[in-house]
């Protein structure tokens, strides 16, 4: 073998703000984990990059970190028709989103969370970080690991301390209801030790709602900042909290707070949670709020058993959760799914080009406000500079479609970026657009869709018996939202209730929309990951 096998992570655009935390960890960290490796190079590009749909064709592994769009579906077939896998990467529990979250978030729809889960059970292996999402997501192939999170720098010993005693956390809103119910402990916890010192990165918002009974000498305050920032600001505290109340969101959590913690020579004290509970010999738990303040006091009095404990958890990080140990589990992994004689592909992963996929952003945020003019605009002048830029020329079409300018559409000839990952999409859309205004040339686009799923949907019309259309459409979507809950309404009615089919049935739409699931249907496996 010569060369290195190339994976290249697919990412969506924006992974900032509170964000950010996943993008080091599904992004910047793979790749620099595998910086020195002999074996395997890892590369990222996110979704609006216009290098990004030839490179994902070319890598010999792709990771697609949280993607749901529709050419997705073109870039995991034709990659196997390469015979090049696809790996699909789901960083939590998408099914049991808690408020933090707005209430329009993409996520929170079923017609989302069913193409997350279609393009996942597509691929031919599915990873995650935590084991409670793959315990979840388990039905979605034979190939579902965990691979540890690790982390690319960690010190080869445990930093100096500075005098006192800080104690801190960082993290995002998702945590509001946990540190709200531990705010008093850390107050008073503060009044009563004047040398000791409350350490907090994240909204500065929530800290004032929740710690504003802290002397203000006593808070060390950093808004949010790059990971390597925070790793280095965990690195003057005695002891990292970790508070998370056993939800079913929290049951799809990795142990990022441990690692990241104990690599800074923090003592970890952390929640008695499931995903917590095998790092109890080198961490603290606690259950309840009195827990976490008799910990403190533990702690804060007896320093050598402070200054034991966090070696002990950061010689184990050091030995399980670095470069060389953190990435055997992914090698292991990526290798399983290449072909016995897989050979590296020579194809180099493009350069990012940020700029370029700002402008693509701008356009996709004008044909969100239903300003199309302006996306078709901006969307021309980025072909003009890149005539191969996929992702420009399929919106362009959208936005000329939004504009009822058919014919201009269908005149648009080959304009389209000269991507295969977007053929379906741009045959389809001209198929619409040609029984608009040139019925006599409809067939012709229809004949130039390769996907199955969307050659049937178009005949749809065209079905005689409702139940056996809606089982071909999950024949090849199985979490079709829309198919799912229309043959289980059908079945229900017309038959008994209790069929193995309407069981599978059942245990689907728990997964794609478990708040319309009635609790007697929730199979027992996904109760614990499911909302209430």
């Amino acid at each position: 073998m010569t060369g290195r096998f190339r994976a290249l992570v697919l990412h969506p655009h924006h992974m900032m703000g509170e964000s950010q935390g996943v993008w080091y960890q599904s992004v910047d960290y793979p790749v620099r984990l595998f910086a020195d490796d002999e074996e395997w190079r890892i590369d990222a590009l996110g979704a609006h990059d216009p290098g990004a749909p030839a490179a994902a064709l070319a890598c010999d592994l792709l990771v697609v970190h949280m993607l749901s769009t529709p050419e997705l579906e073109s870039v995991i077939r034709l990659r196997r028709e390469r015979g090049r896998p696809t790996v699909y990467e789901i960083s939590d529990n998408i099914l049991a989103l808690g408020g933090w979250l707005s209430p329009t978030h993409a996520l929170r729809s079923p017609l989302v969370r069913q193409q997350v889960l279609r393009y996942a059970a597509l691929s031919d292996g599915v990873q995650t970080y935590s084991p409670g999402v793959a315990e979840a997501f388990a039905s979605l192939g034979d190939h579902v690991a965990v691979v540890d999170y690790s982390l690319p720098d960690v010190p080869e010993q445990v930093p100096a301390k500075p005098d006192g005693f800080v104690f801190g956390w960082s993290g995002s809103t998702s945590h509001r209801e946990d540190l709200l119910a531990l705010s008093a402990v850390v107050t008073d916890f503060c009044r009563r030790h004047p040398d000791a010192t409350f350490a907090f990165m994240g909204d500065r918002r929530l800290l004032d709602e929740c710690f504003a009974g802290i002397p203000p000498a006593q808070l060390r305050y950093r808004p949010f900042s790059p990971h390597p920032e925070y790793l280095e600001f965990v690195h003057d505290w005695h002891v990292g909290i970790a508070p998370a109340e056993d939800t079913p969101f929290s049951r799809g959590r990795c142990d990022a707070k441990f690692v990241e913690y104990a690599a800074g020579g923090a003592v970890p004290l952390l929640s008695d949670i499931p995903i917590y509970r095998p790092h109890a010999d080198r961490a603290r738990l606690f259950g309840h709020a009195a827990d976490l303040a008799a910990a403190l006091e533990e702690l804060y009095s007896d320093r050598d058993a402070l200054r034991g404990l966090a070696r002990r958890a950061h010689a184990w990080v050091r030995a399980n959760r670095t470069s060389r140990p953190g990435r055997a589990a992914r090698k292991r992994f990526y290798r399983s799914l290449l072909s016995p004689s897989a050979t590296p592909a020579c194809d180099p992963v493009p350069a990012p080009e940020p700029a370029l996929a700002a402008a693509l952003a701008e356009a996709m945020d004008a044909s969100r406000g239903q300003d199309h003019e302006r996306s078709l605009r901006l969307c021309r002048e980025l072909l003009r500079a890149r005539p191969d830029f996929a992702q420009a020329a399929w919106l362009a079409a959208t936005s000329l479609d939004a504009l009822a300018r058919h014919d201009e559409l269908l005149d648009a000839g080959d304009a389209d970026g000269g991507s295969p990952v977007y053929a379906d999409l741009h045959a389809e859309l001209r198929y619409h657009a040609a029984r608009r205004v040139r019925p006599a040339e409809a067939g012709l686009h229809f004949d130039r869709i390769r996907s199955p799923l969307r050659r049937l949907r178009l005949r749809a019309s065209e079905a005689g018996d409702k139940r056996e259309f809606y089982r071909e459409v999950l024949r090849h979507h199985p979490y079709d939202f829309f198919a799912l809950f229309a043959l289980i309404q059908l079945l229900t009615r017309e038959g008994p209730a209790d069929t193995p089919e309407l069981t599978a049935l059942w245990e689907r739409a728990s997964l794609v929309a478990p708040e319309r699931v009635p609790h007697a249907r929730r199979p027992a496996r996904l109760t614990p990951f499911l909302p209430a």
